[in-house]
């Protein structure tokens, strides 16, 4: 699958490895496990087998409009997975405009949670652990650029 993503300014990228190895220091799956030269922290604005040049063209659009502040909501938890993560409150305005984004990737179906991963799934019991030792969480993320991650050639594309 390929993925648009919003992409955080150094100070955010930051706090939130920092986060990463929290949980790593205390034995906890994270996202700071994956080893892969792309892996960053980021939101995911939508993802798709193949995005189409209009999706793209817009993404580059919605790039050019960056930095945009986003304030931190909070530590959440996706209730199915235990997946933990920040979550963003984002203006309605660019809810509309990531709502454009993925009709053009034909994800109009699906509803999107602005968040940026924390761990992995982690069992009940992690969960409560996670919790106790993410401290220091930033009240403020600030997005600086949209990038393209397509799997297939392995490559990040700034937009």
């Amino acid at each position: 699958m390929q993925s648009l993503d919003f992409v955080l300014d150094e100070a955010g990228d930051t706090a939130v490895r920092r986060l990463w190895r929290q949980l790593q220091d205390v034995g906890l799956p994270s996202r700071g496990d994956h080893r892969g030269a792309s892996n960053r922290p980021h939101i995911t604005l939508c993802a798709a087998p193949e995005l189409s040049a209009p999706c793209l063209t817009y993404a580059e659009c919605l790039a050019r409009e960056l930095p945009l502040r986003l304030p931190v909501a909070g530590v959440r938890t996706f209730d199915r997975s235990n997946l933990v993560y920040l979550a963003v409150d984002v203006p309605p305005i660019w809810h509309e405009r990531v709502q454009r984004l993925r009709d053009l990737a034909d994800q109009h179906r699906l509803s999107w949670t602005p968040h940026v991963t924390v761990s992995g799934r982690l069992t009940d019991d992690q969960v409560t652990v996670a919790r106790e030792v993410v401290v220091g969480v930033p009240d403020v993320l600030i997005v600086t650029g949209v990038t393209q991650w397509d799997p297939t050639t392995a490559r990040v594309r700034a937009l």
